[in-house]
């Protein structure tokens, strides 16, 4: 007898609903959030152009724009100009757009890239410096004592000068990767940064013009000390306070390749209190006949003093090799405004502040 079959129980309406009405109570909550914190970084970053523009450095976008929800905040510049005036440094660079995002959960982490082309101009230069590429990214880390960690990477770079209706290239189809990290050994000094830079380029036509065309690459790695005060200042008042602090530049390994020559060096250099460069650094050269052959032919120096400075090398420096190149290493030594190779004196050195 189906009467007497128990009757299914009513499913309660409220344990149906409820997962639906949490989902959108946290939605809810999310999107306040994400509108809170979308406003607040708006709010931050026009007290912080508002604090450059009493600086001397004014940031400006013909349109602004915050978007990334739910996970993200993104602020879109277009046609960005920033206009630099303190005193001597005058200065305006601008570019197409420019992109920074930051995730809501890393408010630190901030993402840049740049579409180009960016152009460089100065009201007491008449040239103007144009440099296009296929990819400009960066990424920073702030921390509770400045930067923690920063990386740049451009890609497809080609750099031109710009006077009237003439152009002169500065370096063709490079690429290249800047990572800087705060030093994590225990015995690092206060301010201490780990960097790394590296440097592929097809051409460097002012180099190329006098020595032949050749590729060339670079690549540094080294520890910046004394970085330890990180507000707003002068470029030459940061070099004074850095020089001030104790602040040097440990040159790891440093090595330049081009063609059949390559340098490299290591050492480390500070700057002395009237702001001149001081310090040793062992340079190691390869390819010493092949250089002193194209200063020759390009006369740059006369053949008497590149004949001299190629048996000097060979005579004065110590037997070394670079990646299984023949070579010889000297000490480039800085010291009270000169600059000497082994026993050869190179040049008289300017302040830097």
């Amino acid at each position: 007898d189906p009467s007497a079959l128990p009757k299914p129980k009513k499913r309660s309406s409220w344990r149906i609903a409820s997962p639906l009405i949490f989902f959108l109570v946290v939605a809810a909550a999310w999107s306040g959030f994400w509108v809170f914190v979308s406003r607040e970084t708006e709010a931050g970053l026009d007290i912080a152009l508002a604090h450059e523009a009493a600086n001397g450095r004014t940031l400006a976008c013909a349109e602004r724009t915050f978007s990334g929800f739910p996970f993200r905040i993104e602020v879109s510049c277009r046609a960005l100009t920033i206009d630099v005036d303190r005193g001597d440094e005058r200065w305006s660079l601008s570019a197409a757009r420019l992109v920074a995002v930051a995730q809501v959960y890393q408010p630190r982490h901030i993402i840049l890239e740049v579409t180009g082309p960016i152009n460089v101009v100065s009201p007491d230069d008449p040239r103007e410096i144009e440099a296009r590429f296929t990819e400009l990214r960066a990424s920073f880390v702030s921390g509770n004592e400045g930067p923690d960690r920063v990386a740049v990477v451009v890609g497809g770079l080609d750099a031109d000068v710009i006077l009237g209706e003439a152009r002169q290239k500065l370096i063709g189809q490079a690429s290249g990767e800047f990572h800087a990290r705060r030093s994590e050994a225990a015995d690092a000094a206060p301010g201490s940064y780990d960097v790394a830079l590296s440097l592929d380029a097809a051409s460097v036509p002012e180099v190329d013009n006098k020595l032949g065309p050749a590729p060339a690459k670079v690549n540094v790695v080294g520890v910046i000390k004394g970085l330890t005060d990180w507000s707003p200042r002068p470029f030459q008042d940061r070099l004074r306070d850095w020089q001030a602090a104790g602040g040097s530049l440990v040159i790891e390994r440093a090595q330049i390749d081009r063609g059949e020559t390559s340098a490299k060096a290591s050492g480390e250099v500070a700057l002395d209190p009237e702001g001149r460069p001081d310090g040793k650094v062992f340079v190691t050269l390869a390819g010493v006949d092949v250089l002193t052959q194209q200063l020759k032919d390009a006369a740059i120096a006369p053949p008497n003093v590149t004949r001299m400075l190629g048996v000097g090398l060979a005579i004065l420096g110590k037997p070394s090799n670079i990646d299984g190149k023949a070579a010889v290493e000297l000490p480039l030594t800085m010291k009270e405004g000169r600059a000497s190779l082994g026993a050869f004196p190179m040049a008289r050195l300017n302040p830097l502040f």
